[in-house]
């Protein structure tokens, strides 16, 4: 168990790796710069300016109650399983807030805020799904993205409702997503409500 009060500075590449069975919780991370693009021509890998990368594909991490400040990718990972992120503030970042793809199955995504997610080319989302299934995304909180959530050739599974998207430029973007639930959530001040690319 990670439970300490961090103030970490600004690095190239991730400042936390998260690997199997761990509990990170308490750390304020501010990564001093969110206006640099991407190092890794936009991929998500533990090479670019993460906060958090979820590493070789672990299972059962706990992310809950970080701090994390401009950053380019606030929590990001692939292949992650039976995993929790919970009640942690993301903010003033470069690309995502919260992002898992490549397989990422069974994992609770809740209560969680991100805020102002900006991205040079409006790509920056509060939380994204891809390539993932039978995640949960409950509770959650988005204000101030160009998109509030977005879910890209999701398998089936994922349940998302509850949440709150709030002055964005699009609430919800679905494109090959197919057989997930996405209910009682409420979205205020988004220029687009909903936009579907295809459901798969």
């Amino acid at each position: 168990v990670y439970d300490t009060w961090a103030k970490i500075a600004y690095d190239t590449a991730t400042i936390i790796k998260a690997t199997s069975n761990v509990i990170i919780d308490g750390f304020f991370i501010d990564g001093i710069d969110s206006t640099r693009t991407s190092i890794a021509s936009t991929a998500v890998n533990s090479l670019e300016h993460n906060a958090v990368y979820f590493f070789l594909s672990p299972a059962n991490v706990t992310l809950r109650n970080l701090d994390i400040y401009r950053v380019y990718f606030g929590i990001a990972g692939n292949a992650v399983t039976n995993s929790r992120i919970l009640n942690n503030h993301i903010a003033d970042i470069g690309r995502d807030g919260v992002h898992l793809f490549s397989t990422a199955t069974g994992n609770e995504i809740a209560a969680n805020t991100a805020e102002r997610v900006y991205e040079a080319t409006a790509h920056g989302h509060g939380i994204k799904l891809n390539n993932a299934s039978n995640n949960t995304v409950r509770n959650n909180t988005v204000r101030r993205a160009n998109f509030g959530m977005e879910f890209v050739s999701t398998g089936a599974g994922n349940r998302i409702y509850a949440n709150d998207i709030v002055n964005v430029d699009t609430g919800v973007w679905f494109s090959g997503a197919s057989g997930d639930s996405f209910t009682q959530n409420n979205i205020v001040g988004a220029k687009k409500l909903v936009e579907i690319a295809s459901t798969g």
